[in-house]
């Protein structure tokens, strides 16, 4: 996958990610949502509080570092 000429976010990547960090099915559809929103030129968050944007994306970020950081522990 080349990550040179990938439109950001990729949704590809983005669902990749999903599955390997264990997101909830609720934390799936927010997360769609804010890719969706990304990729679009609207600037109101589309049908979710702050809050709760902040709160997933916490959780993904958390994840994300851990398994990263398991991998590079196994190395």
């Amino acid at each position: 996958m080349d990550v040179e000429v990938m439109e950001h976010p990729n949704t590809n990547v983005v669902r990749i990610g999903l599955s390997e960090t264990s997101a909830s099915p609720q934390e799936q559809h927010v997360t769609g949502l804010l890719v969706a929103w990304a990729i679009s030129v609207t600037p109101s968050l589309p049908g979710l509080a702050i809050e709760e944007a902040c709160t997933v994306a916490e959780r993904l970020h958390n994840a994300t570092v851990s398994m990263f950081s398991d991998i590079m522990d196994n190395e």
